[in-house]
């Protein structure tokens, strides 16, 4: 019976304090304290967590190891999140500039400081879990816009990684099958809108309605045009444009032409693409996999030598 009431004192002990050190192996290796932070914060224990980074910024300032004053600051920026206001009510924060209530903007501080340093070594892969831990805290602060963004910044940033290593996996709940479905999922709970940051390939399709008379080599030309203009524009977007691949990352555009106007043949037969042609067209965008239509536009093209100009009408 005595052991219980001692157990029972000790497990209340643990809840008040949010265990400080229960279950934390002795080190004094920062980059250890920093594992076992992020464990903790796994399993929403901030009190402790914040003494290991805590304290592993010291060291890691002492050393001048930048790179492990960044994970420093991401992981003090969780740890503002995740606590709880019993816990800041006895024990408040380590950073003493930090309120319950500012808490959320000093984490974006962090991050942002974090951030800094994973540009300039350009880290995207710590870039990738920055933007989406920042976007997540946007979304607690009810700043729309800036999560959305922040979102879109943390899809690039995989799309470099990938890059840097074709390899790279992202640990996911098993119900999304890729980073980029998990957050245009998150992005949608945002009313983020339609994102096209997923999509680094291009199929370009340019059709006609009945009553558009258009040969087929000026439809060849038409595209020829938009995707020179693509690549002057934005030479990096995608990394295949006219792709066939029927995955989730294929972007297709069908552009159905509703006026066209050729201009004189005369100049045409002097010097190909001198003439000028002016076009009014409806703009589909769709993921090529599933056929679903992500949006659609109006717009009105105007092209000659110099190629094509376009302007959204919608």
């Amino acid at each position: 019976m005595q052991g219980c009431k001692v157990l029972a004192i000790c497990l209340g002990l643990c809840t008040l304090s949010g265990c400080l050190a229960f279950g934390v192996p002795y080190t004094s290796d920062p980059n250890k304290k920093l594992a076992y932070a992020a464990q903790l914060i796994n399993e929403d224990r901030p009190l402790p967590a914040e003494r290991l980074i805590v304290e592993a910024l010291e060291t890691f300032k002492a050393n001048g190891d930048k790179n492990g004053i960044a994970e420093a600051y991401r992981l003090y920026g969780l740890v503002l999140l995740i606590q709880r206001y019993v816990f800041y009510q006895r024990f408040g924060f380590r950073d003493k500039t930090v309120t319950f209530d500012n808490r959320y903007a000093k984490s974006i501080e962090y991050f942002e400081n974090a951030k800094d340093f994973y540009i300039e070594h350009k880290d995207n892969a710590k870039l990738r879990i920055i933007y989406l831990n920042m976007a997540f805290t946007y979304k607690l602060m009810n700043n729309r816009k800036a999560a959305c963004a922040a979102f879109d910044q943390s899809l690039e940033s995989y799309r470099e990684s990938l890059k840097d290593d074709p390899n790279t996996k992202v640990n996911l709940p098993t119900i999304y099958k890729d980073f980029p479905e998990f957050v245009n999922v998150a992005r949608k709970e945002n009313s983020c809108g339609v994102s096209f940051d997923s999509y680094n390939k291009l199929l370009l399709e340019v059709k006609s309605n009945v009553s558009v008379s258009i040969s087929d080599l000026d439809k060849e030309r038409i595209t020829r045009a938009i995707i020179t203009k693509i690549k002057q524009k934005a030479p990096n977007r995608f990394g295949e444009i006219i792709s066939q691949a029927s995955d989730p990352t294929t972007l297709h555009v069908v552009i159905t032409l509703t006026t066209y106007g050729e201009g004189s043949a005369v100049p045409r037969l002097m010097m190909p693409g001198l003439e000028r042609i002016y076009i009014e067209a409806e703009v589909a965008l769709e993921n090529y996999a599933s056929k679903a239509q992500l949006s659609k536009h109006e717009v009105t093209m105007t092209g000659g030598s110099m190629g094509i100009h376009g302007r959204n009408t919608t």
